[in-house]
Formats: C-alpha cells, structure tokens, sequence
C-alpha cells in the first residue's frame, strides 16, 4: 500500500474526512472500507509524518491511530498531535489490543478520545466514529 492512500470517494460538504494512521495495511484497509462504506471519505497514512502531511492539507474530523505502529506507539503519535495548536480538538480513537494496568493510564494520559479494543466489527467501528465525527 502507498504511505499515503485516499481509499474512498471525492469529499462533499456533508461528508466527513477520517484519518486512519499506521498499524498493518490489512488493518487500515479493513477500517477504510468499513468507513468508506458507510458515506465516510477515508484517507490512510502509513507514518506519523504522513499522517501530520494530511492534516495541514486537508479538513479531517476524526483521526483512528493503531496503538502498534512502525516509528512510533499510538500514544506518542496522539501526544504529537495535541501538542500542535492546530490539530489538539481533532477527536482521535486509538484502535488497541487491550487497554489495561499501566499501558492504559498511559494511553488516557494522552487525550485519546476513544478506543475500539481489536478485533472489532465494522458495526462497533462506526458507532465510535459517528460519535465524534459532527
């Protein structure tokens, strides 16, 4: 998959942009086309860097980070984003393994918005992005 894909169609006005960000191309994929399929406009970035291109270029209303990714961990990646002014309300949902003991007060430290524990049904997936996508 190419470090930065736009999976679904063209925005319009009503439509919500989604970010999806690391974690393995079968697991941005599967989350792209459940987005997709629901009326979301999906763009996947591989890295962080990619992920930060996007979000100065386009209007993205909910980003979803892998907790596993391959430069950095989902809750550096999410502190990264809280630190720039710019990008600090953007409602971000980690998609995670477990969230437990130590690794999850590190994770809530972060100003994650929502998780969706793996694995998930596309079902569960698009509740949590429709509840911040406004």
């Amino acid at each position: 998959m190419p470090e930065t894909d736009t999976v679904s169609q063209p925005a319009s006005p009503a439509i919500k942009t989604v970010l999806v960000v690391g974690g393995s191309s079968s697991m941005s994929l599967t989350v792209a086309f459940a987005l997709g399929d629901s009326g979301y406009r999906v763009v996947t970035a591989a890295t962080a860097g990619n992920a930060f291109h996007e979000l100065e270029a386009r209007k993205i209303q909910v980003v979803i980070t892998d907790s596993e990714m391959d430069e950095t961990d989902g809750a550096e990646f999410i502190l990264q984003i809280r630190s720039r002014q710019e990008c600090r309300f953007i409602p971000v949902v980690m998609l995670a393994s477990e969230l437990h003991g130590t690794d999850a007060e590190k994770e809530m430290k972060t100003g994650m918005s929502g998780w969706v524990t793996k694995p998930f049904t596309p079902g569960q997936l698009i509740e949590v992005v429709r509840k911040f996508a406004r």
